[in-house]
C-alpha cells in the first residue's frame, strides 16, 4: 500500500511523546491525525498506541479515554496496531507497576521492574534482530543498529516466537520489539532514534498493512 493511500491514527491517551511519533511517521507522507474520538477510527488503516510513564497510570487512561474497547476490537477485526514503549508494554497480559494490572494479553507476557541494572535505563543500545523473517525485514537497511531507549519495567515475554528483537543491558538480555498477528512494538522510541528509527517505523508500517 502507497502512503499516500494510509492514513494512521495515534492514540491520544494523554500518556506523552504523541506529537513526535506523528512527525515521525509524518516525514515519509504518510497521513497522520491524532485519534481522540473512538467512533472515527474507522477513518484509519492503522492505529499507533505510544506512551511513556506507568503501567497502572497507562490501563486507566486508555480506558477513561474509550480507546481501550476500541483497540481491542480493532485487533479482534484483523486490522493492525503498533506500539511503542509503554503502548507496547500494554500488549502484554499483566504488568506489575503500580500493583498488579491487567494488559491487553495481545502477547502473552508479563512486564517486570529491570533487575541488575541501573534504573532508568536511558540511552542508546544496540538492537540484535532474531532470526525470523519478519525481524529481518523490519529491520532492512538499518544503518548503525542502536537506538534511545527509556524505560524501568520490560516486557518478559513468555514465547520466544513473539520477540523480533533483543538488547543487552548490564549483561543481560531484553526484549526490544514483539509481534504476534496483527500487532507490532517497540520498547525502543523510533520516534527518537534518528534515521535508522525512521526506518524501522516505515518498516513496521509497510510489513503490517501490506
Amino acid at each position: 500500500m502507497s502512503p499516500m493511500a494510509l492514513r494512521i491514527g495515534v492514540v491520544s491517551n494523554g500518556l506523552g511523546n504523541v506529537g513526535s511519533v506523528i512527525s515521525a511517521l509524518s516525514f515519509y507522507g504518510y497521513e497522520v491525525d491524532l485519534l481522540s474520538d473512538p467512533s472515527c477510527a474507522d477513518r484509519f488503516s492503522l492505529l499507533v498506541l505510544s506512551g511513556v510513564g506507568t503501567y497502572g497510570a497507562a490501563v486507566k487512561a486508555v480506558k477513561e479515554l474509550r480507546m481501550w474497547d476500541l483497540l481491542c476490537s480493532w485487533k479482534d477485526r484483523g486490522l493492525p496496531v503498533v506500539g511503542i514503549c509503554l503502548g507496547m508494554q500494554l500488549f502484554a497480559s499483566v504488568g506489575e507497576e503500580e500493583g498488579e494490572n491487567r494488559g491487553f494479553d495481545w502477547i502473552p507476557g508479563r512486564v517486570c521492574r529491570m533487575e541488575g541494572v541501573r534504573v532508568p535505563h536511558m540511552g542508546w543500545d544496540m538492537v540484535t534482530p532474531s532470526g525470523r523473517e519478519e525481524a529481518e525485514q523490519i529491520f532492512k537497511g538499518v544503518r548503525y543498529g542502536a537506538f534511545y531507549f527509556m524505560h524501568t519495567y520490560h516486557f518478559q515475554v513468555y514465547s520466544e516466537e513473539h520477540v523480533l528483537a533483543r538488547f543487552d543491558c548490564g549483561g543481560k538480555s531484553f526484549v526490544a520489539a514483539v509481534a504476534r498477528d496483527n500487532v507490532m512494538g517497540f520498547q525502543f522510541h523510533p520516534e527518537k532514534s534518528q534515521g535508522d528509527g525512521l526506518r524501522v517505523l516505515r518498516s513496521a508500517v509497510e510489513v503490517l498493512c501490506r
